[in-house]
């Protein structure tokens, strides 16, 4: 069998080689080519892109009847907030107007603990409508539930039992809200406070071998099933995110600003070197075989964490622009038709299996910061490839 299949595939060639030659030779057999290389990214490109992913997010959330101001509309508002200053148009900022009318720029509280870090989100939010349009209402609400805030987080550390943000999302919910508040109003309470908390909490929960939170301490001896350590690649999200939003309104000459900064850029080279081949992660960091999916909440954060790291110059571009580009170009190949993100990890607190259709609002947030840092780095230098 093997002798007459090679037999039938030279009589196939020979037929070829002779109607060719009939032809007068009028045809050439032409080699095939290698697909060419995918054009540049440029900064009118990924405006494009991420005015597509805002317009068809908001346009869902119109018909959705949900409360904006919990932590998964919280943190797609904050996306949504920093693309408008980018975006070209007023739709993402006349959307944060409606929202914060809406609910009276108030935010939501947890009956039994009024403290909950997720609470805060949306302030991200509502500051930014503020510093843009010095409107006091917009203000005072938030102001009234951090100036609590504060005065919960400087009762002495011995006299609480347990941290106020206890779980490493929490790093990415509040502590910008803080930071932020102290930029705005001048006062350095808010930011002092912060300072604190944020301390206690990466004294418990950040691994400094692995450069790594882990998601809260029940995880701490926790292994996969493939004997390595837990590290829940959206918890991770989280941190680096939050840790690129506090910089941001931290002043330059603060104390403790280095040690921010070192966190920061020992994660992102802990983070670049288990970067998928495909541009994106896996939900465990350290146990791509346990869930192989790739996903979509943690890699938008890594994508927007360090284009923000090298467009504040903490990060070198020629290392980390490719990663972020790269992240980026996964990201969109993997929305959904209706134009928003797919492969997004449902609400959780551990690595987990993803689907090529689920979707989460704060998927659509941190795709929306990673876009408008990704335009800052493409305008700054050269095209991103």
């Amino acid at each position: 069998m093997k002798i007459r299949s090679t037999t039938v595939v030279a009589i196939h060639l020979a037929v070829g080689i002779l109607g060719f030659a009939n032809a007068g030779c009028a045809q050439q057999v032409t080699p095939p080519t290698a697909p060419s290389a995918a054009p540049p990214l440029s900064a009118a490109a990924i405006l494009e892109q991420s005015q597509q992913i805002s317009e068809a997010q908001l346009k869902i959330l119109s018909d959705q009847k949900r409360n904006p101001t919990d932590w998964v509309g919280g943190t797609l508002w904050a996306g949504v907030a920093e693309f408008s200053h980018v975006s070209n148009r007023p739709l993402e900022a006349q959307a944060i107007v409606q929202m914060g009318e809406k609910v009276q720029w108030q935010t939501i509280n947890h009956t039994k603990t009024p403290f909950h870090a997720d609470d805060d989100c949306i302030g991200q939010t509502f500051l930014d409508a503020y510093a843009q349009r010095r409107e006091a209402r917009f203000l005072e609400p938030l102001q009234k539930d951090m100036d609590a805030l504060v005065e919960h987080l400087n009762v002495p550390a011995d006299e609480k039992t347990k941290l106020t943000w206890w779980w490493c999302d929490a790093l990415f919910m509040a502590p910008a809200v803080l930071a932020r508040m102290s930029n705005v109003t001048g006062d350095s309470k808010y930011i002092d406070a912060m300072d604190k908390e944020w301390w206690r909490v990466a004294g418990q929960l950040y691994d400094p071998q692995e450069h790594l939170y882990y998601r809260d301490a029940r995880f701490l001896k926790m292994t996969t099933k493939n004997g390595k350590k837990v590290f829940w690649s959206r918890g991770n999200g989280w941190v680096f995110a939050g840790l690129a939003r506090v910089l941001t309104w931290m002043p330059k000459n603060y104390p403790t600003r280095p040690k921010y900064e070192q966190t920061f850029q020992a994660m992102a080279a802990k983070l670049l070197s288990i970067q998928g081949k495909d541009g994106a992660w896996r939900t465990s960091l350290l146990d791509a075989e346990e869930f192989p999916e790739p996903e979509t909440s943690g890699t938008a954060f890594y994508c927007y964490g360090m284009a923000w790291g090298v467009n504040e110059g903490l990060l070198p571009r020629a290392t980390y622009a490719p990663a972020a580009t790269k992240a980026w170009t996964w990201l969109l190949e993997n929305k959904r038709p209706d134009g928003v993100p797919g492969r997004v990890q449902k609400v959780g607190d551990r690595p987990g299996a993803t689907n090529a259709q689920d979707t989460q609002l704060y998927a659509t947030g941190a795709m929306l910061m990673a876009g408008t840092e990704l335009m800052k780095l493409a305008a700054s230098g050269p095209p991103l490839s």
